[in-house]
């Protein structure tokens, strides 16, 4: 009697948790809601308004009107700039697809730094100084990188001897079409005609403008070419330390046995496809930067994330969750190593890693 009693009691918990929706989420069958639009004259799927998915890979596809082309996603996707791509669903979650009149010609936008300097889209490369490194990068563009002082960070691509792109994070930048650092992200700028624009908000200062990217040119990523995942690495450094100056704090040092410690993680992770600050071995960050270096560490602290091409993409999303914000401003830590992976069979294909540590 006992027995039945104890089975009905657990049949009737069961219930409860399934109508909570709690049980759902825990086996995996827990939905979130996708908004998708569009802007411009085309067709996408899943089609335009509010969807309840499933958690898990999703596919998007965008396909432009008669006289229209696609342009760029916007939101958590994959690839931003493929019409067919995917967004894997883990939150509530927005994505817009814009498209862009087909023979338009590309008005000249240009970026002002808080120094005072101005990049045009179209100006010539021998008017630019030299740069700190010249590397392939986003869109399998070369890129000027400007980062010797980062209250005025800045990545310009050149292609055929002019820029055709530009990135930055850096406090006080302003675009020509109305776009500044610490706009609203209710205000309103202009769509420039055939050109890739990508406006990052930072959710813990307002939802407000802290970082773009603009491009009129636009190639494949080759996660597979010599030098392409350290050059991720690099740029999201870049971005870290720009991100620091922002908020008064001080640029980190590269540490090349922390980066060398990520790069391991990193793989590892893509390799046996797993995503945690633990390795399957049980060892911890502080472990994996001793098995490097068995220098004492007085403080340490680790971000990882995974599923974005590009380093700026991996900053920005690390940026906007509050813990491992809280890793990139903190002023206990004197050296920084990032190091990212890539493996085509595993669930994410990118994994990148910041260690952060001080001596």
């Amino acid at each position: 009697m006992r027995s039945r009693m104890r089975l009905v009691l657990v049949v009737l918990a069961i219930l409860v948790l399934l109508t909570s929706g709690c049980f759902g989420d825990v086996i995996g069958w827990g939905k979130h809601t996708l908004i998708m639009q569009f802007d411009g004259f085309g067709y996408i799927n899943p089609p335009p308004g509010s969807h309840s998915v499933k958690k898990g890979p999703l596919k998007l596809e965008a396909k432009a009107g008669s006289g229209w082309r696609f342009s760029h996603w916007t939101g958590e996707v994959a690839s931003k700039y493929d019409s067919e791509t995917e967004i894997w669903i883990d939150q509530d979650q927005t994505v817009t697809a814009f498209f862009i009149p087909e023979g338009r010609e590309s008005q000249n936008l240009s970026l002002m730094m808080q120094s005072g300097q101005v990049y045009s889209i179209g100006q010539s490369s021998t008017e630019l100084p030299e740069p700190n490194r010249i590397e392939q990068s986003m869109f399998g563009l070369t890129w000027y990188v400007y980062n010797e002082d980062y209250t005025n960070f800045v990545m310009l691509a050149v292609d055929g001897g002019k820029i055709c792109g530009f990135y930055t994070n850096s406090r006080g930048f302003a675009l020509s079409n109305g776009v500044s650092w610490g706009d609203s992200e209710t205000k309103s700028y202009e769509q420039v005609p055939d050109t890739i624009l990508e406006v990052y908000y930072d959710q813990h200062a307002d939802n407000t403008v802290h970082a773009v990217i603009a491009a009129t040119e636009k190639g494949d990523a080759n996660a597979s070419a010599a030098g392409y995942l350290n050059v991720q690495s690099l740029q999201q450094f870049d971005c870290i330390n720009a991100f620091r100056v922002n908020y008064g704090k001080s640029p980190l040092l590269w540490d090349e046995a922390a980066a060398k410690a990520a790069r391991l993680h990193s793989q590892d992770m893509a390799d046996s496809d797993y995503f945690s600050h633990t390795s399957q071995d049980g060892r911890d960050p502080y472990d994996r930067y001793r098995a490097v270096n068995e220098r004492h560490l007085t403080a340490w602290g680790e971000n990882i994330a995974a599923g974005r091409i590009y380093g700026i993409d991996s900053f920005n999303m690390l940026a906007n969750s509050l813990g491992h914000r809280n890793n990139m401003l903190n002023s206990r830590y004197r050296y920084l190593g990032v190091g990212t992976a890539y493996n085509p069979n595993s669930t994410y294909h990118y994994y990148t890693t910041e260690l952060y540590v001080s001596f």
